[in-house]
């Protein structure tokens, strides 16, 4: 059997090597790698939805425009602004 005497034994614990108790990573470190990941998520969700509304405003302002100046008559091919949306 071991040895159970000398300096480094403390009677009533294990003095031998660490036990693993679990080879990847532990719960913790799990959760915070999930939630960097989805705070950077929603990050770039909440940048995509502010762009949304932006680019919606550019295009019909460009519509407006594009409609004000009568530019549909240059294509012969379509009848309205209308018709060339579609």
């Amino acid at each position: 059997m071991g040895d159970h005497e000398g300096a480094d034994v403390v009677h009533g614990r294990y003095s031998g090597p660490a036990i693993p108790i679990h080879d990847g990573p532990t719960p913790q470190v799990e959760y915070a790698e999930r939630r960097t990941h989805a705070d950077a998520l929603a990050g770039r969700i909440c940048a995509a939805a502010a762009d949304a509304p932006r680019s919606t405003c550019t295009l019909l302002e460009l519509l407006g425009d594009f409609d004000a100046v009568d530019a549909i008559r240059l294509w012969t091919d379509f009848n309205s602004l209308a018709h060339w949306l579609s």
